[in-house]
């Protein structure tokens, strides 16, 4: 599961308590969380956070990136 972050200008603790349990709920049933589009001033407050060490999946710059990581991923599944 991709969550795009590019509308998101600010994150509290609040919205990082909830991803940090989607993201564990995801783990659970074999999902993996991955986020991409991240605003910087975003991604400079989650960046040692509990989300980003336990999350499942990987963050990416933008959601091209995503893609083209999941395409060469699955490419022979």
């Amino acid at each position: 599961m991709i969550l795009i972050c590019s509308a998101v200008n600010e994150i509290n603790y609040s919205a990082l308590t909830t991803l940090h349990n989607i993201n564990r709920r995801l783990i659970e049933v074999d999902i993996r969380l991955h986020l991409s589009e991240g605003e910087e001033p975003v991604m400079d407050a989650i960046t040692n956070t509990q989300l980003i060490k336990s999350l499942s999946g990987d963050v990416f710059p933008c959601q091209y990136d995503a893609y083209v990581g999941f395409k060469i991923a699955y490419q022979g599944s």
